[in-house]
């Protein structure tokens, strides 16, 4: 059964893995240009796209 820890404020996760506690780390600046990315891309979507996109 695999468990794992999420700490979004800490920008890290914990997990278990065969060999034992394995963290995962973040940082700040990668965080935002993943958003700022995502962000752009929505807002290049066509009007039609974005209606597909809720009915589905």
């Amino acid at each position: 059964m695999a468990r794992m820890l999420m700490a979004t404020f800490y920008m890290k996760i914990k997990f278990s893995t065969s060999l034992g506690i394995s963290f995962l780390r973040s940082d700040q600046c990668m965080a935002m240009r993943c958003h700022m990315l995502s962000a752009r891309q929505a807002m290049s979507l066509q009007p039609r796209d974005r209606v597909h996109e809720r009915n589905n």
